[in-house]
């Protein structure tokens, strides 16, 4: 009974000691005041209000942005569709244009080793009317042309040495006369071709002199040869072409 009745008073002398854990006054007002309170300045309406604000122009700025940005990405889209539009007339243009053939056949395209069919030195009419020159060696080369001139069985015949690729365009009745020189078993030819398809239609001996007329008009190719690889020949050479009109020539080359 002591015991019971001693901890009610001792609460009460506590309480009385500490003002500080007064209890609630029950009131829900002085509560909610006191929680807002905490929560510090800057969370009143005017606050909030620029907040609204601040989004609001945040986003038209965005808007604007986003419509400036469509209409630089339409101006470019208009610009390519320009610049296609140009593309595609320039490419009309050049697929309905006729290349001139003449510069070409007249000046020649140079090749400093003409070792292929697919890419020989192309001799011009010009150069051939005044007597092409050109000095080379086979040595590097390969035996990509050794189709036969006459019958296998006749030494002067033979065609298994390096050669070099030389293209001339002639008229019906031209006449060229080639004449390679080189210290080795030499052998001239001349197809009437640019694809140096199956045998020559005409070749020299070993003197490496080929006089030949055209038959008709066309590319004609030259090929500066040896006759047989067993005796290694190859190695350096000259070769002349002299040209002789047949008659009138299209591209009137000088």
């Amino acid at each position: 009974m002591h015991a019971a009745s001693f901890r009610p008073l001792a609460f009460l002398t506590l309480a009385l000691a500490l003002p500080g854990l007064a209890c609630s006054t029950g009131d829900v007002a002085d509560t909610t005041g006191a929680f807002s309170a905490s929560l510090g300045s800057g969370n009143n309406v005017d606050d909030n209000v620029d907040l609204d604000e601040s989004t609001s122009d945040s986003g038209a700025d965005t808007t604007s942005s986003t419509s400036d940005t469509s209409q630089e990405s339409s101006s470019t889209s208009s610009s390519t569709s320009d610049t296609t539009d140009e593309s595609s007339s320039t490419e009309e243009s050049t697929e309905t244009g006729v290349v001139d053939p003449c510069p070409l056949i007249c000046e020649g395209m140079a090749d400093a080793t003409p070792i292929s069919c697919d890419a020989p030195y192309i001799i011009g009419r010009t150069a051939a009317k005044s007597e092409f020159f050109f000095g080379g060696n086979t040595t590097g080369s390969m035996d990509s042309d050794n189709g036969v001139c006459g019958p296998v069985d006749n030494p002067d015949n033979w065609d298994s040495g390096r050669d070099h690729f030389f293209r001339i365009y002639l008229y019906p009745e031209d006449e060229i006369l080639v004449t390679m020189t080189g210290n080795f078993g030499k052998r001239v030819k001349v197809h009437d071709e640019e694809d140096c398809i199956g045998n020559a239609k005409d070749c020299s001996l070993d003197d490496g002199v080929l006089s030949y007329t055209a038959p008709s008009e066309g590319w004609f190719t030259i090929v500066a040869d040896g006759q047989s690889v067993a005796f290694m020949d190859w190695g350096d050479y000259t070769l002349r072409v002299q040209l002789t009109l047949g008659g009138p020539e299209a591209c009137n080359c000088p």
